[in-house]
């Protein structure tokens, strides 16, 4: 102004914010998609400074103690009384070591939220320290693993029942194969009897069929019995010379009666 206090000049100054603006978007942005990301994946992610006590949750820490955004203001007292009372002791004291460590803090525990429904949790939290410091913030995430737990839960139980039936149907095999062979035992017993009696030819080729079927019948059994060691990876295959046309007759003999009651050729 000049003497007649009247304005005779102006002094501006302009400063170019065009960094600094790309600086705040390329933030917002990351920001942004980071909060998203969380969301999306489940993750609820929380930030408690030391120094002054203030805890910042985001939606997703809301959502898994069924809190209000808006008016509930989360501490980091009522972070922790969330978890279920006898481990809340333990939980802090664990927690406090690793601050003070500065070692992460890892950890699976269970909370009921504000409606006093049970989660399993999955926690991680690193901390924060100044130079020749302590620990000036701890940041961390919480993940609700309750689904996840509920299905390894139900996956060892369903493996335990098939185990279970696996073993009951080996020991009934065994059980009913060793039933099986006694009576077996004594028809092939008879049929030696019988040779010493007097026969037709006829009559001995039915008794020689019959002695041929229950010796087939016993190896059957032995391979049942067999089962367990298949089951331990015991079994060997091992390639042998094999007599086709005997195999065949022995085919033919013993349901020659069956095909000739069908007039089978």
């Amino acid at each position: 102004q000049d003497a007649r206090q009247q304005v005779s000049h102006m002094l501006s100054q302009v400063v170019e914010i065009t960094e600094r603006k790309t600086v705040e978007e390329t933030l917002r942005l990351s920001e942004e998609r980071l909060a998203l990301a969380a969301d999306a994946g489940g993750i609820g992610m929380w930030d408690f400074d030391i120094q002054t006590g203030e805890v910042y949750w985001n939606r997703v820490m809301h959502s898994i103690h069924q809190t209000d955004a808006d008016t509930f203001i989360p501490t980091f007292k009522t972070q922790w009384s969330f978890v279920v009372k006898e481990d809340q002791v333990a939980f802090e004291e664990e927690f406090r070591r690793c601050m003070e460590a500065g070692r992460p803090f890892i950890r699976e525990y269970r909370i009921e939220d504000l409606n006093g429904e049970p989660h399993d949790i999955k926690a991680h939290a690193h901390f924060i320290r100044e130079p020749k410091c302590k620990a000036t913030r701890a940041v961390g995430t919480l993940i609700d693993i309750t689904v996840e737990k509920a299905e390894a839960t139900e996956l060892i139980r369903t493996r335990e029942a098939a185990l279970a039936a696996d073993k009951a149907k080996s020991e009934f095999l065994a059980m009913m194969s060793h039933e099986i062979r006694t009576p077996l035992n004594g028809v092939l017993g008879f049929t030696s009897l019988l040779r010493g009696t007097p026969l037709n030819p006829e009559q001995l080729g039915y008794l020689e069929t019959m002695d041929e079927s229950g010796n087939r019948l016993i190896n059957l059994v032995n391979d049942i019995l067999d089962l367990s060691k298949i089951e331990a990876g015991a079994i060997r295959i091992e390639p042998v010379i094999y007599a086709v046309r005997p195999f065949l007759q022995q085919l033919h003999d013993q349901f020659r009666n069956q095909m000739a009651e069908k007039n089978l050729q």
